[in-house]
């Protein structure tokens, strides 16, 4: 079977007699798939009931008979003008009560039951068309599920509802979010309302979170549902954005056959490249670890992207080289965003494939020829998979609380634990990024970054796992506080500590401008933004903060059962977490690669045989040690493989 290539297309945005051409030109490229639907909503459903399918009948089959399938997205990340003039109730409020706007995305109410009805109605109607229609492979529910939240009466009551459901009485309620405090105590869920103020109490604002991300899933799930009875031979996806904020993705995973990922890697300026793809590769990771299982490409760079501004272009064999790179960090498939720039509306400036003008010019002679190159390693790459001996912990309650109350000013969640996943990466080792839910039997090494909020329950998974051989790596702001986000009445690291083996009596934040100096046996790093004042009790001193910081160790290192735990008390620097990490992959046995800087390694896996993706993101020539057989030019390389600039190679080991 074929690999799943190709770009979003909007054919309502065209002349009639231009989908031939389009169509023709697409599968002169090598693509197979297109994306269709997304913002379409007023061009299916003009008026209220009144569908209006042909065009797009039409549209799918000029496709489909050129061997281009389709992907349907629901439509309703837009609503129609007669939606915002119908009912009001269906569109959102922001925080001081006011309608938002007309003709931006995303401004309807996710609790309101007619914009709710509306969706499952337009949803309904589109599964039903195309339920049989060959052409048709899947659908992506609605567009990038991460928005401003509602303040409507309607999304307030519902928050109510959720309280009352997890609380059960508001004197629980009252006692487990010490509402004491400034006498905020309530008397009834009735009186609580929305967080809209820039100090709410940090436990209601957490829930507020948490309801906000299920609101919008439980959005999804009744489109998800519909498409389920209708369409059982379609898959599900949706698109999601790496580390955007707002929703839970592993919970949304749940509700899909695989997630899909919105990859523009070409957002920052040239000169900054590198350490953008290193984050976007984190969120590839991500992807891979909200359902445990590869993924899709739904929106990939194809050309500048921006709105009122755009940025830079994409550079003669960036598409394909970081096409490969989504490949290797597990993509199935690739789609890029757009197939020819639009002429209207705020994306004037996002750039496809074709221009304005919509004749064929560089990008897409290398999106061919990069969809060749695809489709000659997926004959032997499909049903590969990403084995990995590492993941990192990422908590979407512990980035949304630690957003609230970030400790000091500058500390970033995601910033904070970037110097762990880039030593990791400059050695190619494979990493899943993964929730508390996921087994950690399966892993040789947990890093445990900045585990705000931690139960007793996962900490004495923790235990276990560590206990049994695994290693451990916690950091500085781990068990702080209960699961409703109210500091624990223990000595820090909390439910950690015995297998830590130490306390944290006191801590303090550090300046950005003046960094800690870490010295570790002989050489001197920096600790940022977090320092913990570490007191062992069992633990080894690896290093210590200089005497006139506070002379207090910094990194240690405890024995506890068949493992052991690495602890972390400041923010590292790249440095320091390189040779931290360096010496749990020792300890470990985790194999890794020399590679060159600024180049990347990525192993994928198939029935017993090891395929490893070798990327030079540089403009230099570099050479790689390595001994297999590379797919795309069939030639051995012995020891050693030469990569030109922007070079790829994907070597079969032997």
């Amino acid at each position: 079977m074929e690999m799943v290539i190709g770009a979003d297309y909007y054919p309502e945005h065209w002349p009639r007699e231009r989908w031939e051409e389009d169509a023709r030109l697409m599968r002169k490229a090598g693509f197979n798939t297109t994306r269709l639907t997304e913002f379409s909503w007023v061009k299916l459903e003009p008026k209220e009931g009144q569908y209006n399918f042909q065009w797009l009948d039409d549209a799918i089959g000029v496709l489909g008979r050129r061997g281009i399938r389709s992907i349907l997205c629901t439509p309703t990340p837009t609503m129609p003008k007669w939606v915002y003039d119908q009912y009001p109730e269906a569109v959102a409020r922001d925080r001081d009560g006011h309608l938002r706007h007309f003709g931006n995305r995303q401004n309807n109410c996710f609790s309101s039951d007619t914009y709710r009805r509306l969706s499952r109605n337009i949803t309904t109607a589109l599964a039903e068309r195309y339920a049989d229609n060959p052409y048709v492979i899947g659908w992506q529910l609605d567009n990038e599920l991460s928005v401003q939240k509602c303040f409507c009466e309607s999304c307030e009551n519902a928050f109510r509802h959720y309280l009352e459901d997890k609380f059960g009485t508001v004197e629980v309620l009252n006692e487990a979010y010490g509402t004491i405090f400034w006498s905020q105590s309530y008397g009834n869920i009735g009186e609580i309302h929305l967080p809209r103020h820039e100090r709410p109490n940090p436990s209601l604002y957490l829930d507020h979170c948490r309801f906000h991300s299920d609101l919008l899933i439980s959005f999804a799930k009744e489109q998800a549902d519909i498409l389920r009875r209708i369409c059982p031979e379609h898959f599900i996806t949706h698109n999601y954005m790496g580390f955007a904020p707002h929703v839970n993705y592993y919970n949304l995973g749940k509700l899909l056959d695989f997630v899909s990922q919105d990859y523009y890697y070409n957002l920052d300026f040239w000169d900054e490249r590198f350490s953008a793809y290193v984050q976007g590769a984190a969120a590839l990771d991500l992807m891979r670890g909200c359902k445990g299982k590869n993924f899709y490409i739904m929106e990939n760079s194809a050309g500048p992207v921006g709105w009122e501004t755009y940025g830079r272009n994409i550079r003669p064999g960036e598409m394909r080289r970081m096409t490969f790179h989504n490949m290797a960090h597990g993509a199935d498939g690739q789609i890029w965003f757009r197939w020819r720039t639009c002429r209207y509306g705020t994306e004037q400036y996002w750039h496809g494939i074709l221009g304005h003008d919509g004749i064929p010019s560089r990008r897409y002679t290398e999106a061919a020829q990069t969809a060749a190159d695809l489709q000659k390693v997926w004959t032997e790459l499909e049903n590969s998979t990403i084995q990995s001996d590492i993941a990192i912990i990422y908590d979407y309650s512990d980035y949304w609380a630690l957003t609230q109350q970030s400790n000091n000013r500058d500390f970033e969640y995601i910033r904070a634990f970037m110097p762990y996943y880039r030593a990791l990466y400059r050695r190619g080792v494979n990493v899943d990024f993964i929730n508390s839910e996921v087994a950690t039997d399966r892993y040789k090494v947990i890093i445990l970054p900045h585990k705000y909020i931690l139960t007793r329950e996962y900490a004495e998974k923790l235990n276990r796992f560590v206990k049994n051989g695994g290693m451990l790596l916690t950091t500085c702001r781990c068990g702080v506080k209960n699961c409703n986000n109210v500091p624990l009445d223990m000595t820090l690291p909390g439910y950690l500590r015995d297998i830590t083996g130490i306390r944290v009596e006191e801590y303090e934040t550090v300046q950005t401008a003046k960094p800690y100096t870490v010295e570790m046996n002989g050489e001197v790093y920096e600790g940022t933004l977090l320092a913990d004042w570490i007191i062992p009790e069992t633990a080894e001193v690896l290093a210590r903060f200089a005497v006139k910081d506070t002379g207090y160790p910094a990194v240690t290192r405890n024995t506890c059962g068949d493992g052991c735990v690495y602890y972390i008390g400041t923010v590292p620097c790249d440095r320091l977490a390189d040779r931290i990490i360096s010496s749990i992959l020792d300890e470990a046995g985790i194999r890794r690669f020399e590679l060159p800087e600024h180049t990347e390694a990525m192993v994928r896996s198939k029935d017993g045989v090891d395929y490893v993706f070798m990327i030079n993101h540089t403009l230099e020539r570099q050479t790689f040690p390595i001994d297999g057989i590379d797919l795309l030019t069939g030639l051995r390389a012995d020891g050693s493989l030469i990569l030109e600039p922007n070079g790829v190679a994907v070597i079969r080991l032997t």
